[in-house]
């Protein structure tokens, strides 16, 4: 049973529901109800193979947690996973071929994240683009699970849509920067410079709190936007960020980040099912 705990939260399964219940969200967004399974179902298997990809080669490189340490003991079992979700990938891709471009645009953001793990050394990126890791893991998010399903859906990308691709952005990127607190030691080792490790304690904090600020008055204007006050109840949200963002000074528990932080992503979608009354 533990093992299948493990499975469930290390092997991104979790990470992978988030990205296709978003995808969900922003269709009920736009009150549709019919949703593109295979679009759906890429999403889920290209996230799946992509984070896992990414950790399978961070856990030949260090085993300091114990997530790295699970990829290492199942590396035959991660494979054969890389295999399966891999054939499924591209075969849900051909279902929606007609996004290849936007695909192939996405999947080379998302390997200049994990190009770095390739090198036998570690290779030292520009400080800006350290600095700014979590807004571009946001943004990469934001561009699947909004702009994918706004262009299959034929819907011309203006000012709402603009809002809700940032309201988005932000929403993975302050749950990044939990993740970014836990790991600003070995980040700073690694020469990965970001917020939490080049600010003090003080400064990181107020720093997270402007994110989380700038998040609410997103939602605020989705809202307005949209018009329909339902989405107001994404202010929850911003409780639910500091709070955790409170715990994670006390927690280091892989487990803590992966069910509670990136619950988060799933906490949205739950809470925009009130849409559908």
């Amino acid at each position: 049973m533990q093992n299948l705990i493990r499975f469930f939260f290390f092997h991104h399964i979790v990470i992978a529901l988030s990205a296709t219940v978003l995808c969900i969200q922003t269709m009920l967004f736009y009150q549709l109800h019919s949703f593109s399974i295979a679009l759906l179902l890429f999403i889920f298997c290209a996230t799946l193979l992509s984070y896992n990809i990414h950790f399978f080669l961070a856990a030949e490189k260090s085993r300091s947690s114990e997530q790295l340490q699970w990829f290492h003991q199942t590396r035959t079992f991660t494979l054969a996973l890389h295999f399966i979700t891999l054939i499924l990938t591209l075969w849900f891709w051909w279902q929606i071929r007609e996004l290849s471009l936007f695909v192939f645009i996405s999947i080379l953001i998302n390997a200049s994240y994990t190009a770095p793990l390739l090198f036998n050394k570690p290779l030292r990126l520009p400080g800006f683009l350290t600095f700014i890791k979590s807004y571009l893991i946001g943004f990469v998010w934001a561009y699947i699970t909004v702009l994918l399903p706004l262009l299959q859906m034929e819907i011309q990308f203006g000012w709402k849509e603009m809002i809700l691709f940032s309201n988005r952005l932000l929403l993975v990127a302050i749950a990044t920067l939990i993740f970014d607190y836990r790991d600003k030691l070995r980040d700073f080792e690694f020469g990965v410079y970001t917020p939490a490790n080049k600010m003090n304690e003080l400064q990181f904090s107020r720093f997270f709190l402007l994110n989380v600020f700038i998040y609410f008055l997103s939602v605020l204007l989705v809202a307005y936007q949209f018009s329909n006050y339902f989405h107001l109840l994404q202010l929850i949200n911003c409780i639910v960020l500091l709070f955790l963002f409170q715990q994670s000074k006390k927690q280091n528990n892989d487990f803590f980040y992966l069910a509670w932080v990136d619950g988060v992503l799933i906490l949205s979608f739950l809470l925009s099912l009130f849409l559908l009354f």
